[in-house]
Parts: structure tokens; sequence; C-alpha cells
């Protein structure tokens, strides 16, 4: 069913927690701030996860998006103690995973710009939905993975379903759902969930070099990739006419570093 024949899940303006948009040059950083909570995601960060990738959406100077969690903990999830209030029935509770989750993975997924995932600690839940919408996932050697939802009751919603299954495979995916468990970061990244684990002293300046590299790439060529890789590119050959890709050439050809989105 469509978005707007549900009841909107209505946020608790009493919730702590939010989602801070820092920007440094090309790069944005969305941060996860719920420490308290482990960095769970409430309905109202939900909404600002939507809001905050709609307005970087519109912002061509940013080249890269970070995601990543404050304290040393990438996110525990849904706020567990909100589900009494916004997802207690089945209208409450579809309006929750329809109107509330699905737009702020839309949103995300919508990005012609490049997004990684930083993850330390605990990505478990809604935090491994969002770490499915980024390109690129990195990890520190203590982080964990999982989605034992099925032990709290409940599957995943269908596009969340097929939002995390796309990004993992359906056997990593079902292999989580189903044992309940979070599995160490080496396994992950045996199971193809991500591209690097590094170790957590250098964690900081390892996400910080290949956001910076990630940066530098072509806008325009980078937004034809995306849109293939989403099956919706209305024009794969447009970039074709970008001053991205006559720079690109030139830069090949004199023997320099490029220097993308110029108009």
């Amino acid at each position: 069913m469509g978005e707007a024949s549900h009841p909107r899940a209505a946020a608790n303006p009493a919730a702590p927690g939010q989602i801070n948009l820092v920007l440094d040059g090309p790069i944005a950083t969305l941060h996860i701030s719920n420490p308290a909570r482990r960095n769970a995601l409430t309905v109202a960060m939900w909404h600002q996860i939507t809001q905050s990738a709609r307005l970087l959406a519109d912002m061509p100077a940013v080249r890269c998006i970070v995601l990543r969690g404050v304290g040393g903990q990438f996110c525990a999830g849904a706020d567990i103690s909100e589900m009494p209030t916004v997802r207690h029935d089945r209208a409450t509770g579809t309006a929750y995973h329809e109107d509330v989750i699905r737009p702020a993975l839309t949103a995300l997924l919508a990005l012609d710009k490049p997004l990684i995932a930083g993850i330390e600690g605990d990505c478990v839940g809604g935090g491994l939905e969002l770490t499915a919408c980024c390109d690129l996932r990195v990890a520190n050697n203590d982080a964990r993975f999982g989605a034992p939802v099925l032990h709290k009751g409940f599957p995943l919603a269908p596009f969340e379903w097929q939002v995390v299954s796309s990004a993992f495979g359906r056997a990593a995916t079902m292999g989580l759902l189903v044992s309940g468990e979070l599995i160490e970061a080496p396994r992950a990244l045996a199971l193809g969930m991500l591209q690097h684990v590094w170790p957590r002293a250098g964690f900081e300046w390892q996400l910080a070099d290949l956001a910076r590299r990630v940066s530098q790439t072509a806008p325009a060529a980078v937004a034809v990739a995306k849109q293939l890789a989403r099956g919706q590119c209305p024009d794969p050959y447009v970039f074709l006419d970008s001053p991205d890709y006559r720079e690109g050439i030139l830069a090949f050809l004199e023997r320099r570093a490029p220097h993308f989105g110029k108009p």
C-alpha cells in the first residue's frame, strides 16, 4: 500500500537523540546521536535522516557523505522504548514502517552522491538498514552486525527486506535474521557486507582519507553510476556532455590531477 494511505506514526517530542549534519568542504557527515540508548533511532531521528538526505541532494558542493554514530557506536537499531506508542498495533506499525522508515531509506538510496558508512561498535536492525543504503561500508575490527528482529517477534518490513537483501545477499540476510546473532567485522567482511575492516587505532584517519578520495570523483559520472545501480538511469550517456568528462580526459593527457565540478 502507498505511504499516504496509512495513519502517520507520531514522534515523541520528549524523545532524546538527533541526527547532526556537519559540512567540511566537499564532505558531509551525518552523525547518529543518541548515546544514552547506544544511538538507537527514534521516530524523530528517522524523519531527520529523510530531511537531511533531501537537503544534501540539493547541495552540489557536497561530493561525499559519511554516515556514522557518535561515541564509538554506530546504531543499536530502532528505539524499542517507543514501540508502545508508535507501533503498538497493525495500523501504527504499518505507518511506522511505511511513513517513517521507508522515506528515510528511500531518500538515502536516491542520492546521486557517494555514501560511506563508517561503522564502529554495534550496527543492528535499523542501523544495518542504513548501512545497506551506502555505497561503501567500512568498519573497525570491534564492530558487530546483526538483525535479531525475529527474536523480538517481527520480521523485516517488505521494503526494508528488499534494501538489506539487495545490499548483503539473501543468504547473509536470512542468516542474521534467523540466528539472531551479532557477527564480528571480519566475518561480515568475508560475507561481502564490508569493503574494509581497519584497526581501531587507525580508523579515524583511514575513514577521513577514504572520504577525501571519494570526494574527488567526477560528480556527473558518479550520478550516472548510481542511477545505473538503481536501474533508474534515463540517459546513461549524459556524462559525455558534462565538463567533468572533458576535464577528466584533459587532465589525463596533461598528466595532472583533474578538477571536477566546474561549470
